[in-house]
């Protein structure tokens, strides 16, 4: 396999160093690069050699990498069309991250790794104010991978195949042209430091070509939604976040001045109908719905520390206050990672039954979630009858001891690969349409992830029943339950018993 690797460097076409954000180094790097066959300075490359040329590269969250040797290596690789440089490593679903490292990371609880699925979801209070993955509070400024905006402007420039752009945590700050993003087709500049104005630049220059703009976790004023409606006629792909409701509006404007908009997502939501907003989606071409309020997520510690997160908390928003930009503060107090130390804060999204309806005429749709709507469950059964492509599903509720069944149209879905629900409670129905051989769920779906579902679908029978049944599925996760769980397998690697995680492998199940 090493000789292999080491003489074909069409192995290395998709270059990923992001997984090793926190090891990898310059000398590391050098060293990676002298003992393989990966082809630099691809200019000079024949054009019978333009099949081994490496096409994308990731970079994101590498901090131990020097500039110089960042931009040297991505202006070297001129083939390159996909180019991540954020400032921090993107997540990795869950399975594969067991798969690469065959456990959990260290001192984390497998509930911490449900929340981990999913980038951007809960905002970290008071720490470092970077919306990040829920419960991940490891993000620190002096681990974060920087590139001055004058070397990315370079690198950009040099590397005329380049369409896809992630840029994630960056700082755009000051005067540019950004006249070197105009051939960009994709970009994503979420949780970057950009103020209004460079940001209408930047969206005057790239948005005739964007198909995909992804912004999340930045503030728009009027101006910069109105630039997005002008410039984005083009655009497949919008997620944003909106933490003002006067704004709302805007946002309508935007989206029904997006004809071919096929992907929305929508975060921090605070408060505010999102109903006009979802009727001006369009049902025609509409294939992916993300949506999620203000979602808070907030350490309990002593009274000291509590002392240390409320002077951080102010000088947070001290900072805020005194300018208009996305600012990283400087540090984040350190943070034990046990679920018990940590307390949420959500607000509704006041999506209600009129947006189901809505979206019941999207057929084509595939994928939906939903964290904390204001919807009631047979609307949420018919919607679900009329989505019949739908494969990933998510919802979220507030934790309380309804019984309602929001589940009973899952039998509708009989494409559905990922299954995701948060203090949903799971009746013995829901279980039986997972596993029934009328349907075709136990084929296909692939990954199940159930936190506080209640005590039914915590019995032993119905883990059994869901573990032996269902031929596609590859992993359930299991968090906040009742009862530590008992199972008869892999006993001793089960560190947590209240949030477990089963995962198959070579037709075998394990737990974590």
């Amino acid at each position: 396999m090493n000789r292999l690797l080491s003489t074909h460097g069409a192995c290395w076409k998709q270059l990923d160093l992001s997984p090793y954000d926190s090891t990898i180094g310059t000398n590391s790097l050098l060293t990676f690069l002298r003992n393989t066959s990966i082809p630099l300075y691809s200019a000079h490359i024949g054009a019978d050699s333009v099949p081994a040329a490496i096409t994308a590269l990731d970079l994101s969250g590498c901090w131990n990498l020097s500039e110089e040797l960042v931009v040297a290596l991505a202006r070297s690789l001129t083939h390159l069309t996909h180019l991540s440089l954020n400032g921090y490593r993107l997540n990795t679903p869950i399975l594969q991250r067991i798969f690469r490292q065959k456990k959990l990371p260290r001192n984390a609880s497998p509930a911490i790794a449900f929340e981990q699925q999913r980038d951007h979801v809960y905002q970290v209070r008071p720490s470092h104010d970077l919306s990040s993955m829920a419960m991940d509070l490891s993000k620190k400024q002096m681990h974060r991978l920087k590139v001055p905006l004058i070397l990315l402007s370079g690198m950009v420039s040099s590397l005329p195949r380049l369409t896809s752009l992630s840029i994630q945590y960056q700082d755009l700050g000051g005067r540019h042209s950004f006249q070197e993003f105009g051939h960009i087709c994709h970009l994503d500049i979420s949780s970057c430091i950009i103020s209004q104005p460079a940001l209408q630049t930047l969206l005057r220059v790239v948005g005739p070509n964007l198909a995909s703009l992804k912004m999340l976790n930045i503030d728009l004023n009027n101006l910069s939604w109105l630039s997005v409606s002008q410039y984005g006629r083009k655009l497949e792909c919008l997620h944003v976040s909106c933490n003002e409701p006067l704004l709302l509006p805007s946002i309508r404007h935007v989206v029904g001045h997006l004809p071919v908009l096929e992907d929305f997502r929508l975060t921090r939501i605070r408060t505010g109908s999102l109903d006009p907003v979802i009727e001006r989606l369009n049902p025609a071409h509409l294939v992916r719905l993300d949506l999620s309020p203000k979602m808070n997520i907030y350490p309990r510690s002593t009274a000291a520390s509590t002392a240390t997160a409320s002077s951080n908390s102010l000088a947070a928003v001290a900072s805020s206050n005194g300018s208009r930009h996305n600012k990283h503060p400087p540090q984040s107090p350190k943070l034990s990672l046990s679920i018990s130390n940590y307390a949420t804060t959500e607000h509704d999204l006041l999506f209600s039954d009129a947006s189901l309806q809505h979206l019941s005429r999207c057929r084509q749709l595939v994928e939906l979630r939903l964290c904390f709507p204001t919807i009631t469950a047979p609307c949420l059964h018919e919607t679900l009858k009329q989505l019949p492509q739908l494969q990933i599903l998510e919802l979220r509720q507030k934790h309380d001891k309804s019984t309602v069944d929001f589940l009973t149209g899952l039998k509708y879905c009989q494409h559905l690969k990922e299954l995701l629900l948060f203090s949903v409670p799971v009746s013995q129905d829901a279980v039986s349409t997972l596993i029934s051989d009328d349907y075709l769920l136990k084929s296909t779906c692939k990954h199940i992830t159930i936190s506080d579902g209640g005590a039914i679908i915590e019995a032993r029978c119905n883990v059994d029943a869901l573990l032996s049944a269902m031929d596609a599925l590859h992993i359930l996760c299991l968090g906040q339950l009742i009862r530590p769980i008992a199972w008869f397998g892999d006993d001793k690697s089960i560190k947590d018993r209240q949030n477990v995680v089963f995962f198959k492998q070579n037709k075998v199940w394990h737990a974590q």
